[in-house]
This record gives structure tokens, sequence and C-alpha cells, in this order.
């Protein structure tokens, strides 16, 4: 049944092209670093005292990039997203075209779980049309 239902919305094409994407990334990893493992704006606090304050990290070891895939995909078109990614990458230090692939990866993984949780909408297929950009 969860197969279906997220079939129904998102290709195999699509889910193919995320995974392959996502393994290539793996294996050209150059630089393995600590990373907060669920940054998101809901996790940034500003502080009176310290300024822009993270909580909650989940830590773990992986790609400089990945910290960055939510700040990304957090709203707006698909080329709001590409435009989003292409300005960032240079002020957190990563490789554009490398936070672009790895935020289309995460769309799709993020495309899944909404369809899981609240079913497909809107959100979602702006989430898959950005994943599918090459």
């Amino acid at each position: 049944q969860a197969t279906e239902r997220v079939s129904g919305h998102i290709s195999r094409e699509t889910w193919g092209r995320a995974v392959r994407e996502c393994l290539a990334l793996l294996e050209t990893d150059r630089e393995q670093v600590v990373i907060h493992g669920d940054l998101h704006l809901g996790n940034v606090l500003r502080s009176q005292d310290r300024g822009l304050v993270v909580i909650d990290p989940k830590l773990c070891v992986g790609d400089r990039c990945f910290d960055m895939v939510d700040f990304v995909v957090t709203a707006g078109t698909a080329d709001q997203m590409t435009a989003r990614a292409l300005e960032l990458a240079p002020l957190v230090d990563v490789e554009p075209e490398r936070l672009l692939r790895w935020s289309r990866v995460n769309a799709v993984v993020t495309g899944i779980s909404r369809t899981f949780g609240s079913g497909p909408d809107g959100w979602t297929r702006t989430l898959l049309e950005f994943a599918a950009e090459e």
C-alpha cells in the first residue's frame, strides 16, 4: 500500500535518479566533516547575547554540503531553489554544483516523506520539479 501511495506521485525514474545521484555524491566525497545533521530554520534561534544559535544537533560525519540542503529547498519555485543554492554556496564555502545535487536528492526524500505524511500537495510537486532539473 505504501509503495502504491508514493509511486502514484513519484516516478521510478525520479527515485532512481535520486539514488544514483546520492551514490555518485558519496563516491566523490572528498572531505568528511562533522555536521549538525538536522540543520533547518527551526533549529536556528536568535539570542540577545550570542546572535544566531544552532540547537538540537544530530551530530554525524558527512559531506559539508548536506547541512545546507534544507536552506535551499525551504520555499519558492524550482528556479528560486536553484538560484538560492548558487547564492548560498560561496557564503558557506561549498561547491555550488555539489550543493545543487545534494539538494535535489533531498527534495525527492522530502517529497516522499510529505506524500506519506499529509499526502501530495503543491509543495511536494514543486520539490519534485526541482529534483527533476538537470
